[in-house]
């Protein structure tokens, strides 16, 4: 749990220092949304960057999953690249 707080922690002051804003975070357990950090299995992270929205997806204590971009809030507009990644980090699928 600690090493979620830290990585948490670090991501927002990186994001801070590139004018990136974190709108959203939620956790996902085997039952869905959830807000005991115990039962989340991953979490997506929203970033804002002036009119655009990231969306990233991670698995709790591992590598990043999927990274997405879109132009709108709802999250329904894709625009620009894509990845998805493996286990070990590696990009898996990538396109625009």
């Amino acid at each position: 749990m600690m090493k979620a707080v830290l990585t948490l922690f670090f991501m927002y002051v990186f994001n801070t220092c590139f004018a990136q804003e974190i709108v959203n975070l939620v956790m996902v357990g085997k039952g869905g949304v959830t807000e005991n950090p115990k039962e989340a299995e991953a979490f997506i992270v929203v970033k804002k960057f002036g009119n655009h929205f990231q969306r990233l997806d991670y698995r709790m204590h591992a590598p990043l999953v999927k990274e997405r971009n879109f132009t709108d809030s709802s999250l329904t507009v894709l625009e620009g690249k894509f990845y998805e990644y493996h286990s070990n980090g590696l990009v898996s699928l990538s396109g625009e």
